[in-house]
């Protein structure tokens, strides 16, 4: 069986994401090490009082849909090439996922806030220790960057894994809305693939099985090639 992907273009959406909360984080470093020390307490503050504003969460709405958004037309074009080419048939994918769309931005808008308070909460500590211990302020602002650098790579883990996730769920609703209701699990067949997914390849499951379906775990990059009667 020839190897048929659809989780393409996503590169793009993973871009956007980290961008959106890379940007988040890199901000917060760069306000507190320009301000004056004895500023930094009241300035994370005023820096929480901030993710729940009416203003960026609509910016941050309006970034993740274009994200899902993108999967979505990626994601349903390659469902559509996939079928063509174990069929030579076009399928008709007219069922769009709103519902879906927007469980996923909510749930990431969720995310987002998350990682800003922990990173937020992890500064203020590292600044009150630096203060007790009497460290120089070089020396927190050292602190500050690494623990910037340990959020990033936080943020790059969702930012690979939500576009993954959100192309599964999609893949499963558009295959289930065309009448598929069953599938052969596709790893991608290489190094990188988990032990428990490298057994499923090949397999055949039904969609309304408990799962997990591909896509659906961490950094899954299996794929559903449907089962047409």
């Amino acid at each position: 069986m020839n190897k048929v992907s659809t989780i393409k273009g996503s590169a793009q959406a993973r871009l956007l994401l980290y961008r959106l909360l890379s940007t988040k984080l890199t901000d917060v470093e760069h306000r507190l090490l320009a301000s004056d020390p004895s500023l930094w307490d009241a300035l994370i503050e005023v820096l929480e009082r901030t993710i729940d504003s009416d203003a960026v969460l609509k910016s941050d709405q309006k970034i993740l849909a274009e994200v899902f958004f993108y999967i979505d037309h990626t994601t349903k074009e390659g469902l559509q090439k996939q079928i063509s080419r174990l069929t030579g048939q076009n399928l008709w994918l007219g069922i769009d996922a709103t519902g879906l769309l927007g469980s996923f931005i909510e749930e990431h808008q969720k995310l987002i806030k998350s990682v800003q308070r922990e990173h937020l909460d992890k500064i203020s500590l590292v600044i009150k220790r630096g203060i007790r211990e009497g460290r120089l302020q070089k020396d927190i602002a050292k602190d500050i960057r690494q623990m910037t650098d340990m959020s990033k790579r936080r943020a790059q883990l969702i930012a690979r894994n939500a576009p993954l996730q959100y192309s599964g769920a999609l893949t499963k609703h558009h295959q289930m809305n065309a009448g598929i209701k069953s599938y052969i699990w596709q790893s991608s067949r290489d190094e990188r693939v988990r032990d428990s997914h490298r057994k499923l390849d090949g397999e055949i499951f039904n969609w309304d099985g408990a799962g997990p379906h591909p896509r659906s775990e961490v950094n899954c990059r299996c794929d559903a090639v449907p089962v047409l009667d």
